[in-house]
């Protein structure tokens, strides 16, 4: 989950490995307020979303980034401007269900400087502009990343920028400021 920057009060989600390519946007009671496709995406197994902002405008990054055998050759990460809700979306008429074009999808293909790896835990740092994703299935877990956005239509390449004493990270994030980190294992957060 991430909170929404452009609709206060309410956070994004989306669901595990199975589901179609779609996020939803839900209340603090979580009733879902707004389902977004996200046209000519496939979703294999989607683990993460994330915020960052460029150019003034609020993005959500959507990591395709689980493996549970680390067999996959590449990863993905989506960028799409984040939707504003619609405000005619309430109790009695329902949750809106909306399309994202492929047109306003940014979608970057990943590999892993050193194999493929499971991971789960994914935040933008804006301080350096980079994508950072932490594995999942090492005893010592690594730290990758990229800078983002970029203009390449390559495989861009995550590069480990260190190893943290943790195993089986299954979340994290970054406050807006870039100066606080949280991430989460299936027993402990750690800041």
């Amino acid at each position: 989950m991430v909170a929404s920057r452009e609709n206060p009060g309410f956070l994004w989600t989306h669901n595990d490995s199975g589901d179609e390519a779609r996020i939803f946007l839900i209340d603090t009671l979580a009733r879902l307020r707004a389902t977004y496709y996200l046209a000519g995406v496939e979703a294999r197994d989607w683990e993460e979303i994330a915020w960052m902002q460029a150019d003034g405008r609020n993005y959500l990054i959507i990591g395709d980034i689980g493996d549970n055998r680390a067999v996959r050759s590449d990863i993905a990460v989506h960028i799409i401007p984040e939707p504003r809700f619609s405000a005619f979306a309430d109790s009695t008429s329902g949750a809106i269900v909306d399309i994202i074009p492929s047109t306003s999808i940014q979608t970057y293909k990943l590999h892993y400087e050193d194999g493929p790896r499971d991971a789960e835990a994914m935040f933008y740092d804006p301080l350096d502009e980079q994508l950072y994703i932490i594995t999942k299935r090492e005893l010592q877990v690594g730290l990758y990343g990229v800078k983002i956005p970029q203009e390449s239509s390559e495989i861009l390449t995550l590069n480990r920028k260190a190893t943290l004493p943790f195993a089986f990270i299954t979340a994290a994030d970054i406050s807006p400021g870039g100066d606080e980190i949280l991430i989460k294992n299936l027993l402990s957060v750690y800041y």
